[in-house]
C-alpha cells in the first residue's frame, strides 16, 4: 500500500472536529519545531513553560508504600521480543531488529513506521520508557548502595544528551513520553525519600523534566480516533504528576479524561472495545492506578468507575485458563505502566492484586505476591485482603454485549474460549484480527488450539498481516478472502458484522450460535455444542456471494521452550503437528525426537478419530497427482505415481488401506523424484513406492495406530465399478 493511499484511507477514518483538532495540533508543532527543530535541547535543561516554576515535588504524594521490606534488587528491564538489555542499555536509538539506528530527525518527522530497514518502533519504545531508572532508583532506595545511584545518575545523562527534546525515536509517541514521566516520577521520589544528595542537580533536572513532559503531554493527548489506550496511559501521567506536584489542574484533566473514556472505551458487561485482552488489562492499569492515587489523598473515585471495574475483572477472569494464562484474542505488546519488580513479570498477575487492592474484592489468588505491589500496598492491607473470598468464574458465561463466551467444564480442566466479537475500536479498529467466530482450546492449563498472537507492530507489513488475517485462527477460510479489509498495520477498511444469535449455558450443556458477514457478503454461520467434559461439537455453515470453497482451519498449539539459547520442542505438551519447524525459516528450533514422523502419523490418526467419533461417516479419496511430498509444501515435485482413481468407503481406514494398496502397485511416473530414486545405483531399494520417495514416510504406522484406537479396520473387499 502506498504512503498516499495510506492517509486517504486514514483521512476517511476521521469526523469533521478531528480533522480540525489534528490541523491545530499541527499548527502547535509547527510552533515548537521552531523553537526546538535546530536545537539540540535537553527535556531537564529548563523550564519550557515558566508558570510552573513554582510547582513542589512532593515523594509522599506518588502512591508508594515506602515501608515495604519485600522486595528483589533486579535492576533489569524485560524487552518485547526478549533482546538483551545489557547489550542495549545505552543504545537507545537502536533498530533492534536489525542493528541499525534510528537518526535524531525532529520527531514530528521522523518516519517510523514499516522502516523494515531499521527494525520496530515497538521494541525500541521499550527501552526507552525507562523502567530501569525506577528500578535503580528503588534499589538505592531499598539498600542505601551508592552503585545504584550511580548507574542511574550515568545512563539518566546519557539518556539526556543523546535524546534532546523532540529529536529521535523516542519522542515520536506521546504515550512513550507518558510511561517515561512515570518512571522519573517514581524514581524521583525513591532518591528523595532516601536523601540523595551526591548531586543535586540531577534532582533538579529530573524534576524539570517531570514538569516539561507532563505539560507536553497535557497539550498533546490523544484524541478522537486516535483515544484508545494511548488517552488513558496519558492521562495517568497526568494524573501522577498533578499529584506529585500538588497541580489541581493536572489532577482534574486526567479524572476528567479517565471519566469520559470510561464508557467511550468499554461495553457495559465489562468487555473493552479494543477487542484485545492484553489493551484491556493495559487499559485497567490505567485506572487501577489513578483510583490508586485518589484513594491515598482523598480524592473521591466515582462509583461508576468502581462498577464498571469490578465488570472487566470478571470478563478478564473468565477467560483466564490459570492464574498466568488466558484466552487471548487480538493483540498483546506485553504493555505496562508501572513495574518495580524488573525482569519478565506476568501482567494478569499483578493487575488482579491491584485491582483487588483498589475495589476491595479478591480476583487472585495473592500466594505468588507481585513487588510492585508490596511497593503501592502495606502488608497489612494486603493480609486484609487475602481474606476475603475468591472471586472465580465456576461456570460458562457469555459477554454478549462485549462479543465473548467463554465455556467450562464441569471440573474446570477444560475451557474454551469463543469470539463473536466487534473487529475492534472505533473506525480505525486498530489492534483487533480477523477471527470472528473463531475459539481458542485450552485442557488442564495446556493449550490445544491456539491463537497466533502478535508478531511485530511497525515494520514488515507482510508478517503483521499475516498474524491478522483469518485463515491464521481457528475459524473458516474461503479462497483467500479475509473477512475483513486490512489497509494498514493499524487500520481496517471494510469491516466483518458479528452477531450472537442464541446463548444457552445451563448445568449439563452449554450451546451457542453466531454468525458473521464478511466484507464480500459471505455469511458464515456456526454453532457450538459442548457436553460440559469431554466433547464439543461445532457445526459450520457457509454462505457465499460467488462460486468458492471454504476451508476449516484449526491451528494445534506450538510448544516450544528455550533451552541454552536454542527452541527447543517440549515433548510432554507437543502435540505433533510439527507446525513450529514449518514456520521457522532459521532452523532454529530443534526437534530431539528420532521418531517424530512416527509420532506425527499416530497423532494424525489420533485427530481423526476425534471428528468421526460417534457420529455417520462417509469416505471420498481420489487417488491422482500422487506428489512426493504432502500437498502444503509449497514446493512439491511432480506426480511420482500415475492417477489411479476414485474410492469411497464408510471405514477411513479400510478406504486409506485399498488407497495404498494401490499406490503400491502402480509404476512409478518417469522423471519423478520416485523414478530418479530407483535409477541411483546406490540407492536402497525398499520395495515401497512411498519410501522409495521418501524413506521418511511413516504411512504403515498410521494405519496401525488407527485400527489399535478403533477408527475402523485395515482389512477390506474391494469392489470396482466401471
Amino acid at each position: 500500500m502506498s504512503k498516499l493511499q495510506w492517509y486517504f484511507n486514514r483521512l476517511r477514518a476521521m469526523n469533521l472536529p478531528e480533522v480540525g483538532w489534528r490541523l491545530q495540533q499541527k499548527h502547535l508543532q509547527g510552533q515548537e519545531k521552531k523553537l526546538f527543530g535546530k536545537r539540540d535541547v535537553a527535556v531537564t535543561a529548563y523550564l519550557f513553560d515558566s508558570r510552573l516554576q513554582s510547582l513542589r515535588f512532593d515523594s509522599d504524594h506518588v502512591g508508594l508504600n515506602f515501608r515495604n521490606i519485600a522486595f528483589h534488587l533486579n535492576t533489569d528491564i524485560h524487552i518485547l521480543g526478549g533482546y538483551d538489555y545489557h547489550i542495549y542499555k545505552e543504545r537507545w536509538s537502536a533498530g533492534f531488529q536489525t542493528d541499525k539506528e534510528w537518526g535524531t530527525d525532529f520527531s514530528y518527522s521522523l518516519s517510523y513506521k514499516q522502516k523494515d530497514e531499521i527494525g520496530d518502533a515497538r521494541t525500541n519504545w521499550e527501552l526507552n520508557r525507562h523502567f530501569q531508572f525506577a528500578l535503580l532508583a528503588k534499589a538505592y532506595y531499598a539498600t542505601g548502595e551508592d552503585k545504584y545511584a550511580k548507574e542511574l545518575e550515568g545512563l539518566f545523562l546519557d539518556w539526556n544528551k543523546k535524546n534532546p527534546f523532540l529529536h529521535g525515536i523516542s519522542w515520536t509517541s506521546v504515550m512513550e513520553v507518558a510511561i517515561r514521566c512515570i518512571q522519573w516520577t517514581l524514581a524521583l521520589a525513591f532518591l528523595r525519600k532516601k536523601g540523595y544528595t551526591a548531586n543535586g542537580a540531577l534532582l533538579m533536572d529530573m524534576e524539570n523534566g517531570i514538569k516539561n513532559m507532563a505539560s507536553y503531554i497535557a497539550q498533546h493527548y490523544s484524541r478522537y480516533s486516535s483515544a484508545n489506550n494511548h488517552l488513558l496511559v496519558e492521562a495517568t501521567a497526568i494524573a501522577y504528576a498533578g499529584f506529585a506536584f500538588g497541580n489541581e489542574v493536572w489532577i482534574q484533566l486526567a479524572i476528567r479524561i479517565l471519566d469520559e473514556e470510561l464508557m467511550k472505551q468499554n461495553y457495559k458487561d465489562g468487555v473493552n472495545m479494543e477487542m484485545a485482552l492484553h489493551y484491556q488489562t493495559f487499559g485497567m492499569e490505567a485506572y487501577a492506578l489513578v483510583m490508586h492515587l485518589m484513594r491515598c489523598y482523598g480524592t473521591m473515585i466515582p462509583e461508576s468507575w468502581k462498577r464498571l471495574m469490578e465488570k472487566q475483572c470478571e470478563f478478564v477472569a473468565c477467560s483466564m485458563v490459570n492464574e498466568t494464562k488466558a484466552c487471548e484474542f487480538g493483540d498483546n505488546d506485553e504493555g505496562k505502566i508501572l513495574d518495580l519488580e524488573g525482569g519478565e513479570i506476568c501482567h494478569y498477575r499483578y493487575l488482579f492484586q491491584l485491582c483487588s487492592l483498589v475495589l476491595g474484592k479478591r480476583y487472585e489468588s495473592f500466594e505468588h505476591l507481585s513487588e510492585t505491589i508490596s511497593w503501592l500496598y502495606s502488608e497489612a492491607e494486603i493480609e486484609t485482603l487475602k481474606q476475603l473470598p475468591l472471586w472465580t468464574p465456576s461456570q460458562s458465561r457469555t459477554f454478549e454485549e462485549g462479543g465473548y463466551t467463554f465455556l467450562r467444564s464441569k471440573n474446570g480442566k477444560v475451557v474454551i474460549g469463543i469470539d463473536h466479537a466487534p473487529l475492534g475500536f472505533g473506525s480505525i479498529a486498530a489492534h483487533g484480527h480477523a477471527d470472528a467466530l473463531s475459539f481458542q482450546l485450552y485442557v488442564d492449563g495446556n493449550c490445544i488450539l491456539g491463537d497466533p498472537g502478535t508478531y511485530i507492530y511497525h515494520c514488515n507489513i507482510q508478517k503483521r498481516d499475516e498474524y491478522r488475517r483469518s485463515c491464521n485462527h481457528n475459524t473458516v477460510w474461503s479462497m483467500n478472502q479475509e473477512q475483513s479489509q486490512m489497509m494498514g498495520a493499524f487500520l481496517w477498511g471494510k469491516k466483518a458484522d458479528t452477531k450472537l444469535l442464541k446463548s444457552d449455558l445451563t448445568e449439563n450443556q452449554d450451546s451457542l450460535l453466531a454468525e458473521c458477514v464478511w466484507q464480500n457478503g459471505n455469511k458464515h454461520s456456526r454453532s457450538f455444542c459442548f457436553n460440559k467434559a469431554d466433547k464439543l461439537v461445532i457445526e459450520d455453515d457457509m454462505a457465499a456471494t460467488t462460486d468458492s470453497y471454504a476451508t476449516l482451519v484449526l491451528h494445534p498449539a506450538c510448544q516450544v521452550k528455550v533451552e541454552n539459547g536454542k527452541a527447543v520442542i517440549n515433548q510432554d505438551i507437543c502435540k505433533g503437528c510439527g507446525r513450529c519447524i514449518g514456520a521457522c525459516a532459521f532452523d532454529a528450533i530443534e526437534n530431539q525426537n528420532w521418531n517424530a514422523n512416527e509420532i506425527l502419523g499416530r497423532k494424525m490418526a489420533e485427530y481423526s478419530q476425534a471428528v468421526c467419533d460417534g457420529r455417520p461417516t462417509f469416505h471420498i479419496s481420489l487417488v491422482r497427482d500422487i506428489s512426493p511430498n504432502c500437498d502444503c509444501h509449497g514446493e512439491n515435485d511432480a506426480p511420482i505415481l500415475p492417477d489411479v482413481g476414485i474410492f469411497a468407503s464408510f471405514d477411513p481406514v479400510a478406504l486409506d488401506q485399498a488407497c495404498v494398496d494401490a499406490c503400491l502397485h502402480a509404476t512409478p511416473m518417469p522423471n519423478s523424484q520416485l523414478s530418479d530414486n530407483l535409477a541411483d545405483p546406490h540407492w536402497h531399494h525398499h520395495h515401497d513406492n512411498f519410501l522409495d520417495s521418501n524413506p521418511n514416510v511413516r504411512w504403515k504406522e498410521t494405519l496401525e495406530h488407527a485400527e489399535k484406537i478403533g477408527l475402523g479396520t485395515r482389512e477390506y473387499e474391494l469392489i470396482q465399478m466401471k
